[in-house]
Parts: C-alpha cells; structure tokens; sequence
C-alpha cells in the first residue's frame, strides 16, 4: 500500500472513529447510509405529520424540521471543539451521550404518547 493511501485511508478512519483502513470505511458508511434509509422518511416527515393534530401539522413539522436543520449547523462546530478539548476520547463521550439518549428518544415517540386526545396547549 502506497504511502499516500495510507495516509487517505488514515484520515477517512479518523472521520468515522477509529482508524480501521478502507474496510472500516466502507462499513461505517453502508451502516450510516442504511440508518439514513431507513430512519429519515420516518424521522423527518411521518411521525411529526402522526403526532400533530391536523390543525397544527404545519407547526409540528416546520419544528421538526428547524431542529433538523440546527443539527446540521451545530453539529460540526460542536465536533470541532470536541475534538479539541477531548482528542479522540470524543468518540466514547459520544457514545455515552447516544446511549443515553435513547430513553428519552423512546419516552417520547412511544405510539400512546397522547392516544387518549390530550394536546399540550399551543398559543395562536
């Protein structure tokens, strides 16, 4: 293997976590590329559009969607000051915060959330 595709296959790694060489790469990026498949439409668009009443489906996915959209900016710079108070040990911080997450994420898209007609109030 020539030097500079060490060096590429080195830095991708660094992207995805841990430098595993070309095969980490294509396994990170088909299981990323999968999460995308499968989640997004139901991230994005239906579960806000089920979880509004239709009074206020504008609402929940114009929210939905500035959140969305305020990952995509802060999420790298957040990374980036990451990396450069916590080196590589942001990866297990990362994945700390995920896994602690998902409660939460599962608390509050569990299917009965307001199965019995309740809305929180929401001022015109």
């Amino acid at each position: 293997m020539s030097a500079l595709t060490q060096r590429t296959c080195h830095n991708c790694g660094a992207v995805y976590g841990p430098s595993w060489g070309i095969v980490g790469l294509v396994v990170a990026t088909v299981t990323w590329s999968f999460g995308e498949t499968v989640a997004a439409p139901t991230l994005f668009l239906a579960y806000p559009a089920r979880a509004a009443p239709s009074d206020l489906r504008g609402r929940y996915l114009g929210a939905a969607s500035a959140m969305y959209g305020l990952g995509f900016i802060a999420g790298p710079v957040l990374a980036v000051v990451g990396w450069n108070l916590l080196g590589p040990s942001l990866w297990w911080w990362s994945a700390v915060a995920g896994l602690m997450a998902v409660p939460a994420a599962w608390a509050g898209a569990r299917p009965d959330a307001h199965s019995d007609g309740s809305r929180p109030a929401v001022s015109p």
